[in-house]
C-alpha cells in the first residue's frame, strides 16, 4: 500500500468514519508492486538515434521512389497515334 493511502485509511480510522475490514475490500485496481518502479527519464540519445534512423527510413524509400517510379512515370499511359490508314484499333479484342 502506497503511504498517501496508508495516511488516508489511518486518518478515516481515527476519526471514526471507517472499519478496518480487509476481508471484504475489493482488490486494488493497479497489481501489487507497480509502484516500486520509479518513472523513467527522457534518455536524449536514443530520441537522436531512433530520430536519425527515421530521417534515414524515409530517405531510403524516396531514394527507392525516384529510382524506380519517378522515371517511368509517364509509360504506362503512353498512347501511340501512328495506325496505319488512321484507323485506331478497337477496344473489345
Amino acid at each position: 500500500m502506497s503511504k498517501s493511502r496508508e495516511a488516508h485509511r489511518r486518518a478515516t480510522l481515527a476519526a471514526g468514519k471507517g472499519r478496518d475490514d480487509r476481508a471484504n475490500r475489493a482488490a486494488p485496481a493497479t497489481p501489487r508492486g507497480s509502484d516500486d518502479f520509479p518513472p523513467l527519464k527522457p534518455q536524449r540519445g536514443l530520441f537522436i538515434v531512433m530520430g536519425l534512423l527515421l530521417i534515414a527510413l524515409c530517405g531510403g524509400l524516396l531514394a527507392l521512389y525516384f529510382t524506380t517510379v519517378y522515371p517511368h512515370r509517364h509509360d504506362v499511359h503512353a498512347v501511340e497515334t501512328d495506325y496505319p490508314n488512321g484507323a485506331a484499333p478497337s477496344a473489345n479484342k
